[in-house]
């Protein structure tokens, strides 16, 4: 695909995007993951953006270059198709499956865009991974072998940062898709887990046990 200039909202080429200050949810970053046995291995990074910030108006105008890119003159068609068929890598949050436990869409997706990126194994290797050092304001690379200390980032769902992705168009069976590629992602700010459930208290915890609950000095004391 053609490379283009740089242009106001900050887009490399139309194809390859720096995304900043979104949210992270669905994360497999560290070992590609295969579905099924002859699958190829994925990494996977689910992006929550809200509207209206600059990473979804890059994001917005990234989708309609790739778009552009592979079908020239019919780029905002070709995305409302893909959008319609499931075949587009930019999602609305409010259209997410919903919990199988409360019957609803979880409340991070609401009112909220969704990227999905992926990156396989075999044909692209491994996408880069970074935390933050917020007492240096530097980044530092990491691997699933990596001991993150407290004074880093952590990379888990929840945590907030910057991802670099490449979109493209793509076209299947007659079908229209818009494919997004995980290069890299740094995770920068420190967020709460989305989803989960909070920690019990030690009345709650009396109540289920049917016990009184001690908090020990030491561990195993």
């Amino acid at each position: 695909p053609p490379s283009r200039s740089a242009d106001k909202v900050g887009i490399e080429m139309h194809r390859n995007v720096t995304l900043r200050n979104v949210r992270f949810n669905w994360l497999e970053i560290f070992e590609g993951k295969a579905f099924n046995e002859g699958d190829p291995h994925r990494f996977r990074a689910e992006c929550i953006i809200e509207p209206g910030t600059p990473a979804a108006e890059v994001l917005d105008k990234a989708v309609l270059s790739a778009a552009e890119d592979k079908w020239p003159g019919k780029a905002e068609g070709m995305v409302k198709v893909a959008e319609s068929s499931k075949k587009c890598c930019r999602k609305s949050g409010d259209e997410m499956p919903v919990n199988k436990t409360t019957f609803e869409v979880p409340e991070h997706y609401v009112g909220n865009v969704v990227l999905s990126s992926s990156r396989v194994l075999e044909r692209d290797g491994a996408p880069r991974v970074f935390v933050k050092r917020p007492a240096t304001g530097k980044l530092v690379e990491v691997t699933k072998d990596t001991a993150i200390g407290a004074d880093l980032v952590k990379p888990v769902p929840g945590s907030f940062g910057d991802v670099m992705v490449s979109l493209w168009g793509w076209e299947f069976g007659g079908s229209p898709q818009i494919n997004c590629t995980l290069d890299a992602i740094a995770f920068t700010t420190d967020g709460d887990p989305l989803g989960g459930r909070e920690t019990l208290g030690d009345e709650q915890l009396a109540a289920g046990f049917g016990a009184e609950i001690e908090v020990a000095e030491t561990p195993f004391a």
